[in-house]
């Protein structure tokens, strides 16, 4: 009831802990009641367990106190900071150490009042020194005890007097011996603190007796840190805060922590040996620095001296000794510059100091060391800055060369120097070191050629094995430049040294090395070096060696990959090597490699243009040699495999046979039109090896079989033959015709595939067409193959089964080879074919057969019957371009009548441009058939009938053999032409070419004719009814069309008509009509036109064109231009001075027009107008006549090419020439002339 009258629950809390049965031990219980009271918060606990700290430290339970102030210090509860704090500084309890009481001293410091701060801080201080001895008493095993009074002054809280603590340190002396004993801890002071820091207190005596402290510290634990700090026992170091210090530093640094707690100044040899502490081996730089600044603490500078003199000495490592002088230069600097005493300027410029590295003094600083103070320092730091010269020497020294007598260096023996210096360059050849940047500090510091050093260094790298090119590139980048600039020293190490000490096959190397060479010759170039060098002796001055080699250097690069390429072989320091070039090539070609060889051929050979020597391989040739290579292994299998005659290992052969061609296929595109067929051909001939063993085959299906895939396989090379056949050649004559074998090969593919012909037959005709074929022209290989077919035993039957453009060729041929001419083939036959006097016998000794019967149809001449299917199969390849479906037969050809309606029925067809001339060419196909019988059955039938078997012997005055005119004297007087059997077909054509105003091909095609005067194409009817067609559409070109026509009445009707044209004007495309001229000429009309007055203006017209082609001609002698020169399809300039003016200055003299006749000569040949006074006309005009007349004699005039489309009519007036100029000559006065 009580307890529930209470608000406040923390006092019920109290209550029960200040109750005197001890309840404050049970803290769990405590806290439990609490919580079942309601306090539960983290704080209400908290003040729980304070409240029991403070009962159980009331009580004098310590060590219950001690554990809970712990916890609540960790939790933070800052209420508890006294009890921490009296606990902290009293009696030790157990699991309290010194970490725990500065744990307590801590928290209470971050929580008490101002006014406890002091002496709490005074109580840490003490703390931290007692810390510090325990931790030097664990790690060194040493003990106070011995070197002092029992007991620890820390522990003693309440005041001694001096008289006690001497005791205690006497251990029980008498008093008589106290003051010794003070005077030796006065003495043991003294000997590291020189008087108190604050005020005038000398006196040690009053000190130490003042201050208890002081006086307990000095006799327990002075004696023995003084022993620690000397004892060289104790070197191991220990981890303080970040630095790593000894125990004998630790020692020292606890006696200066004490001197500074108590206001003692330390003197200088305690600080001196701290500073000797941190910088003992192994130091670091940061150590060293931690030493300077502990000597600026020293009150006498020139001990820091000693110390850093002394480190000097002791030092044997490198960076320890530049460490060591950089703090000594650094310490002599900073009292050099009478910054004075001054702690914390000195610290902030020492800092500086080194965070510039090493930075040399500035102006400023020089002169402060020229002005301040002595010259002591100024003298002591060039002694440091001498003495670490030289240490740097030797340290590079020893580093590059180990084991060098460094003082032969130091002095200068230059000898020695060099010596050693090429020893160590001979070294990297075995060993690789990047040791160039030390070399040349080197050859600079000691007096050596740097780029004679350079040049030696690159020379051993570049002939070492052990050095790859990225190692060399890397170690010279940055002397590469100055490698360049010395070119001609650098070319000449180069080849003099490093090229022939390199293996040819090491390419990697050598294009290195070519590349270096092209820098220096292109520095030279630019640089316009005139040093001999630059300039070799070669006998190709025009290659610039910058580029050969960065050629070369490339090249190399390409075909590094090629093993056994000894690219010396290819090329050397002056250009290629025409020697071993080829043979080094031919020895590296595999398939890896071709591609790289042949471009490395065809880039090499580009340098020199045109004046590579004779013979020299082209980059085609790689690839040829390669081919050719696998196809010679080939023929070596096929011969020496020869007794292995199965169809398994013809099939297996046949199969490498089409792997060589695959594989070689894309570089056989790559060779030349004549190197590619010929080398396919070889694809073809390499049976002939095989031919001994398979000479006599079975005729089976296993055998067949073979025989097909071997047909199969020449197909399609015979297919890629025609492609690179029609390939646009570089001017090469290609005389081989592939399409022609492709349509043999598929027509004999399917005669074996039918059974037509035997296995052995078809063996048979291959062999034999591969021995004497694939060298010339269709009709050469047409021959060939079907020879070969009779040879091997093929008969006509075999022939016939062929298709029909494979037919015709094999019918012309046969027709010739029994000694009969044909149409369109004859030039060639004749080069390429000899008639063979067997052939009759051989091709119809099986005539009675039923094979022969079946393809040769009854007929009593089979002669004719036979040229009439030849004509009639070529015929239809000509119709098919018209329509395919359409095809002419030996019986569509049989008679004129038949003839003229299968035209007419294919003209009914005919459209367009291509289809009228396949028109022409058909009716050009029978032209000869038809005026020849025509002309046989006019002649004499007699020969005809005896002919037998001469087939046709006047089918060759064909359409091609138009050109060739009859004798005259063979012709008989009086006879008129007669017309041409097919002139109703030429009708057909003139009309569907003028429909389309194609007048020249007309023209053309008169003129042809009239190379056979005794045979007009069109009689008078037809030509009537073209002209009126022509009229309609261009009265000129119908006048031109009739003129080529002996059909005088349609010539006046046309003139009449142009006549009247002309009464409006001459049209502006007629101002240089030629065509006109020549057909006046060649007509004979000029004399009428010129006779009579009706025909005056086409007079005036025809003036109007000579004036105008006169000027022309002027002009362009004028200009310059050659127009004798035949070069050009057609020259009418030429045809117009040579022929068509002195043909009408004749014609004018004979029609008595001589003044006119020699007015316009003498304007044609430009007579001065001075001579005006003199008639030099008539003169003028027979020279002129007589010029013209001697140049018909030397034939010196090329009209050949003048006029095209009336090409027989020009060389027709060309023949009359001759005798009209004659007969005009005659005309003029014998006076004149």
């Amino acid at each position: 009831m009580q307890f529930r009258q209470i608000k406040d629950r923390m006092k019920i809390v109290k209550m029960a802990i200040t109750s005197p049965t001890g309840a404050y031990f049970h803290v769990d219980e405590l806290i439990e009641v609490a919580r079942l009271l309601g306090l539960r918060s983290a704080d209400e606990i908290s003040a729980v367990e304070e409240d029991i700290a403070r009962e159980a430290a009331v009580s004098g339970d310590l060590q219950l106190a001690f554990d809970l102030c712990i916890v609540l210090a960790r939790k933070g509860h800052g209420y508890i900071w006294d009890l921490c704090a009296a606990i902290a500084r009293g009696p030790a309890l157990e699991n309290m150490d010194v970490d725990s009481r500065k744990q307590l001293l801590g928290f209470a410091l971050s929580y008490c009042d101002e006014e406890s701060i002091g002496e709490l801080l005074h109580a840490w201080k003490d703390l931290d020194m007692q810390g510090q001895c325990e931790t030097l008493m664990i790690s060194t095993g040493s003990n106070p005890s011995k070197f002092s009074l029992r007991g620890s002054y820390f522990n003693s809280l309440p005041k001694q007097s001096i008289q006690n603590i001497c005791f205690q340190a006497s251990n029980g002396m008498n008093t008589n011996n106290q003051d010794v004993h003070l005077d030796k801890i006065k003495d043991e002071l003294s000997a590291v603190a020189k008087t108190l820091a604050i005020g005038d207190q000398i006196d040690w005596a009053l000190s130490l007796t003042e201050n208890v402290k002081v006086l307990s510290f000095a006799a327990s634990q002075l004696l023995w840190l003084l022993d620690l700090s000397k004892n060289g026992e104790h070197d191991t170091k220990l981890i303080t805060g970040k630095q790593y210090l000894n125990m004998r530093t630790q020692a020292v640094v606890t006696i200066l922590s004490w001197l500074a707690r108590n206001e003692f100044s330390p003197r200088d040899n305690l600080i001196a040996s701290l500073a000797k502490s941190v910088m003992e081996q192994p130091v670091t730089e940061e150590e060293d620095i931690i030493g300077c600044f502990y000597l600026l603490n020293l009150f006498d500078a020139f001990n820091g001296v000693e110390v850093i003199e002394e480190q000097l000495k002791i030092r044997k490592d490198y960076q320890q000794i530049c460490s060591i002088m950089n703090v000594g230069m650094a310490y002599s600097l900073l009292h050099n510059s009478g910054i004075g005493t001054d702690h914390i300027q000195r610290k902030e410029l020492l800092k500086m100091r080194f965070k510039e590295k090493h930075a040399s003094p500035t102006t400023n600083e020089i002169d402060t060391l020229g002005k301040v103070q002595s010259s002591f320092w100024r003298e002591w730091k060039v002694k440091l800055e001498e003495q670490e010269r030289l240490t740097d020497h030797y340290r590079a020294l020893q580093k590059i060369i180990p084991g060098v007598e460094t003082e032969r260096f130091l002095s200068g023996d230059s000898i020695y120097i060099e010596n050693e210096v090429l020893n160590l360059i001979e070294s990297v050849k075995m060993e690789k070191k990047h040791i160039l940047k030390d070399i040349l500090k080197l050859a600079d510091t000691y007096g050596l050629n740097s780029t004679e050093v350079l040049l030696q260094y690159l020379s051993a790298i570049l002939v070492s094995d052990v050095w790859t090119n990225d190692d060399i590139a890397a170690e010279i980048a940055d002397y590469e430049a100055n490698i360049v600039a010395n070119g001609a020293k650098t070319i000449s190490t180069l080849s003099s040294i490093v090229y022939p000490a390199i293996d040819g096959c090491n390419k990697l190397r050598l294009a290195y090395v070519y590349g270096l060479l092209s820098e220096c010759y292109l520095h030279l170039e630019s640089s316009k070096d005139s040093s001999p060098i630059a300039y070799h002796d070669y006998q190709n001055s025009d290659i610039k060696f910058a580029h050969y080699y960065r050629v070369i250097e490339q090249e190399c690069k390409h075909v590094s990959f090629v093993k056994n390429l000894n690219f010396k072989n290819i090329a050397g320091l002056h250009g290629l090597n025409f020697e071993c070039f080829n043979d080094e090539v031919y020895a590296c070609i595999e398939e890896s490699s071709l591609s790289a060889l042949s471009k490395m051929v065809q880039t090499v050979a580009n340098i020199y243009g045109n004046s590579l020597p004779e013979g020299f391989i082209s980059w085609q040739d790689v690839y040829k040699y390669y081919i050719l290579h696998l196809l010679s292994d080939l023929e070596s299998k096929a011969t020496n495999e020869s007794s292995s005659r199965t169809p398994e290992y013809l099939q297996s052969f046949i199969s490498k046979l089409k792997h060589s061609y695959g594989s070689c296929r894309t570089y056989i595109r790559l060779l030349s039109q004549s190197d590619a067929l010929g080398i396919m051909k070889k694809y073809f001939t390499v049976i002939i090896h095989l031919y001994s063993s398979y000479r006599f085959i079975p005729d089976n299906s296993t055998w067949q079989d073979c025989l097909i895939v071997l047909l199969d396989f020449w197909t399609r090379l015979t297919d890629d033959m025609k492609e690179i056949a029609l390939e646009e050649s570089s001017g090469e004559t290609i005389s081989f015709n592939p399409v022609c074998l492709l349509s043999c090969l598929k027509a004999f593919t399917k005669l074996v595939m039918e059974d037509i012909l035997s296995p052995s037959q078809g063996w048979g005709s291959i062999y034999g067409y591969v021995q004497c074929g694939l060298i010339g022209e269709s009709t050469l290989e047409i021959y060939s193959f079907c020879k070969a077919m009779i040879f091997s035993g093929c008969r006509y039957g075999a022939v016939a089964e062929l298709p029909s453009s494979i037919r015709v060729y094999v019918l012309e041929l046969m027709q010739y080879i029994s000694g009969k001419s044909i149409k369109g083939f004859l030039a060639e036959i004749e080069a390429n074919v000899q008639p063979w006097e067997e052939w009759n016998e051989l091709l119809y000794a099986g005539s009675k057969s039923e094979d022969v019967d079946k393809q040769l149809p009854d007929h009593k001449d089979s002669s004719n019957r036979f040229t009439n299917t030849l004509v009639a199969l070529k015929s239809s390849q000509l119709v098919a371009l018209i329509s395919p479906s359409i095809e002419i037969t030996a019986d569509d050809l049989l008679n004129i009548d038949s003839a003229v309606s299968c035209f007419l029925k294919i003209c009914g067809e005919a459209s367009n441009n291509s289809h009228f001339d396949a028109l022409v060419a058909i009716l050009e196909e029978w032209d000869g058939l038809f005026t020849t019988m025509k002309y046989r059955e006019r002649e004499t039938t007699a020969e005809v009938s005896e002919g037998g078997n001469d087939w046709n012997d006047d089918w060759d005055e064909g359409w091609e053999s138009l050109e060739e005119v009859e004798n005259p004297e063979k012709e008989k007087k009086g006879d008129s032409p007669a017309v041409h059997p097919l002139h109703v077909c030429w009708t057909e054509i003139f009309k569907k070419l003028i429909s389309v105003s194609r007048f020249s091909d007309v023209l053309r095609l008169f003129d042809q004719s009239s190379s056979k005067p005794n045979v007009m194409l069109l009689d008078e009817d037809d030509a009537r009814s073209l002209s009126q067609i022509a009229l309609g559409m261009d009265c000129f070109a119908a006048l031109k069309m009739t003129l080529l026509l002996p059909y005088k009445g349609l010539h006046l009707q046309c003139m009449v008509a142009v006549e009247d044209n002309l009464s409006q004007g001459i049209p502006a495309t007629k101002i240089r009509d030629v065509e006109l001229l020549i057909l006046i000429f060649s007509s004979g009309v000029l004399t009428s036109i010129t006779n009579d007055s009706t025909y005056g203006k086409i007079f005036s017209y025809i003036c109007y064109l000579f004036g105008n082609l006169s000027n022309q001609c002027q002009q362009a002698l004028v200009s310059g231009k050659r127009i004798n020169s035949s070069e050009d399809a057609e020259n009418p300039l030429l045809l117009f001075r040579t022929t068509l003016f002195p043909m009408f200055i004749s014609e004018l003299v004979k029609a008595d027009q001589h003044v006119l006749a020699a007015f316009l000569v003498t304007k044609f040949m430009h007579t001065n107008e001075s001579l005006s006074l003199i008639n030099i006309a008539e003169a003028s005009l027979v020279w002129y006549l007589e010029r013209q007349l001697h140049l018909l004699q030397m034939n010196e005039v090329p009209v050949e090419k003048t006029c095209i489309t009336l090409k027989n009519t020009v060389g027709s007036l060309r023949g009359k020439m001759s005798s009209l100029i004659q007969s005009t000559l005659s005309l003029l006065s014998p006076r004149v002339r």
